[in-house]
């Protein structure tokens, strides 16, 4: 990861009412997941502790299989929830160390080009070191 990126993350959250510090990770990153957060709290406002996951898909005269098979999928559609911001957070890091090590290759092959006769050469430098491969290595698993 470059510098400023990790310097951006000194910053300190904001206070809530209460005076201590609100987390908010994913907003640090940059990532606007408002209506994200919004939707899951709208579906987990809709859980049915009599009805058993959201009650507002029971149908009159709901079976016991139909029951469970609500129940499953309303825990699935809660979890697949909860993953899509520990996703997007997950990318939003790759991306960032992406950056950082395409800067690091970047310097590797700086004064690679050179012009002889009017052409430009490409003479990359040898690679001495599994440290002149890491840079590459990080930008394939990152990307």
């Amino acid at each position: 990861m470059r510098p400023s990126d990790l310097a951006r993350f000194d910053a300190r959250y904001p206070a809530g009412p209460d005076g201590a510090p609100v987390a908010d990770f994913a907003s640090a990153l940059g990532l606007r997941v408002e209506s994200l957060r919004r939707l899951d709290a709208t579906i987990r406002g809709d859980l049915d502790f009599d009805a058993f996951g959201i009650g507002w898909w029971r149908p009159v005269g709901e079976t016991r299989e139909h029951r469970q098979r609500r129940i499953l999928v309303s825990d699935y559609l809660l979890a697949a929830l909860e993953g899509v911001e520990s996703n997007l957070i997950d990318l939003a890091l790759h991306f960032l160390e992406l950056q950082g090590a395409w800067d690091r290759e970047g310097e590797l092959v700086r004064d690679s080009v050179k012009v002889e006769n009017g052409i430009p050469v490409m003479k990359s430098p040898p690679r001495t070191c599994p440290a002149h491969d890491l840079p590459h290595a990080l930008v394939d698993m990152h990307t």
